[in-house]
């Protein structure tokens, strides 16, 4: 798959890069049809990373012609995304993904939305997750943010969290506008 910004994505074409499309734009897809552009032992029926992804990466790092992968695909699966909310009360958000084993909790909350809300690095940073309060530092980096201990009354809340669970995060009345985000809670096991 290639996005309006020139990038190349050899992948499953099962709407695992929606979000990319989205920010990005499409500009076409290939079917990876091409036997030349495959391992050539027979192609096992559950490692097309390695038979097929693989392979066919390497022949468009080495500059070869994408439209030689395969037949078009106009139309590639897409995800329905769910969408933030923001109001003059804060965001209302999900967790999309979880970066274990960091801890880091992925949202669909757009940085620059988030930046709205009027915090500043260093800031504590009061969020709900499915309805349990719990307050997160916000820091420029991954180091910035202590380790949560195991006895910590948020680390049960952090821990649970997973894709689908709701992040709501209270607008700050307090501070000015944050220079960048960046959102991470780290559990010590």
């Amino acid at each position: 798959m290639k996005s309006k910004k020139g990038q190349y994505f050899v992948l499953p074409d099962n709407g695992i890069i929606t979000p990319v499309l989205e920010r990005d734009g499409f500009d076409s897809a290939r079917e990876i049809t091409n036997q030349n552009w495959m391992l050539q032992a027979a192609i096992s029926s559950t490692f097309h990373g390695r038979d097929i992804f693989s392979p066919a990466a390497a022949h468009l790092a080495a500059g070869w012609d994408y439209t030689l992968a395969g037949p078009e695909v106009t139309q590639p699966v897409r995800l329905t995304t769910k969408l933030s909310s923001t109001t003059d009360k804060g965001i209302d958000g999900d967790i999309i993904g979880l970066d274990d084993p960091y801890g880091s909790l992925i949202t669909n909350i757009p940085g620059d939305d988030f930046k709205k809300l009027g915090y500043s690095v260093g800031d504590k940073v009061p969020v709900q997750l499915n309805k349990k309060s719990v307050t997160l530092p916000y820091g420029k980096t991954f180091m910035d943010v202590p380790s949560v201990n195991r006895s910590s009354t948020s680390t049960p809340v952090v821990a649970s969290a997973s894709p689908s669970t709701r992040a709501i995060i209270p607008r700050n009345t307090t501070s000015c506008p944050p220079e960048r985000f960046s959102f991470r809670a780290k559990a010590r096991h």
